[in-house]
């Protein structure tokens, strides 16, 4: 009999112990942010944009021993036709686009991509203060995509609170070719 209260006590204690871990797992799950917007959200807004033919809107999760970051990437197609006629003002509203997804708090970068135009994207960045030069000069070139570091000054302190109130595109920014 009391093998058999042994091994009901230790069923009992595998059981508490899941039970406890279960509930534990559960509360490191972060309640979601208020404002901004989800990643589907911001991928249908830059999607719905007269002159852009596909958008893409996800969150990176890399691992690196026990630390995680977060990556929000941001990717548009312009359509044939069109043009970008103010670079700095589309660069900001895409990365204004990626702050403001609330999937997930980037915790290092923000990488946008800009297909079919040939803005240099990390020397616009330098110019219209998103990034130094010499970070411009260190980032690894990615296709012509630019990787912003979100931590790091000046772009953290334009950027302000994270997720950012959910932009519209200013009039004029895409046009088409004449």
């Amino acid at each position: 009999m009391t093998t058999n209260l042994r091994t009901l006590h230790r069923i009992l204690a595998v059981i508490a112990l899941a039970t406890l871990a279960g509930g534990l797992a559960g509360c490191s799950t972060a309640a979601k942010p208020r404002g901004g917007q989800t990643s589907k959200a911001a991928r249908a807004a830059l999607a719905a944009i007269p002159g852009v033919t596909d958008a893409e809107v996800g969150i990176d999760d890399n691992m690196s021993g026990f630390s995680h970051t977060y990556d929000t990437d941001v990717s548009v197609t312009l359509a044939p036709g069109y043009r970008v006629a103010d670079p700095s003002e589309f660069l900001s509203f895409l990365i204004r686009t990626a702050w403001s997804v609330n999937d997930r708090k980037p915790t290092s970068l923000v990488d946008i991509a800009i297909t079919g135009s040939t803005i240099d994207l990390p020397s616009l960045a330098v110019q219209a203060g998103w990034m130094t030069e010499t970070q411009a000069d260190n980032a690894i070139p990615l296709d012509g995509n630019l990787v912003l570091i979100v931590n790091n000054e000046p772009a953290k302190s334009k950027l302000g609170a994270w997720p950012g109130k959910a932009p519209s595109l200013p009039d004029g920014v895409l046009v088409k070719k004449q």
